[in-house]
């Protein structure tokens, strides 16, 4: 197995976990691998304005990011690194 799709795949661990990422608290909701991303929801709803099919302000929702997993020489991305991800609750 190649070492990208290890990456890839230790990433889907991650999902449904709580993240902090410069400043702001997120949850991962999906590994994309074509291109490679990640993608972060916020936790706090209602901080950005949403568009409806449009393009008008419809209303407030949730933020969300797609952060590279890979720079352009193939390795990790310097975004990755800035990622710290919540340890998993314990369940009784």
């Amino acid at each position: 197995m190649r070492q990208s799709q290890q990456i890839l795949d230790r990433l889907r661990g991650f999902i449904g976990r709580s993240a902090d990422f410069r400043g702001g608290r997120f949850r991962v909701i999906e590994v994309l691998e074509h291109p490679a991303r990640l993608v972060l929801q916020s936790i706090k709803p209602g901080q950005n304005i949403i568009a409806d099919s449009y393009g008008h302000p419809w209303g407030r929702g949730r933020s969300y990011l797609e952060l590279p997993v890979f720079d352009d020489n193939g390795r990790v991305s310097p975004e990755l690194g800035e990622i710290c991800v919540a340890e998993p609750a314990e369940s009784d």
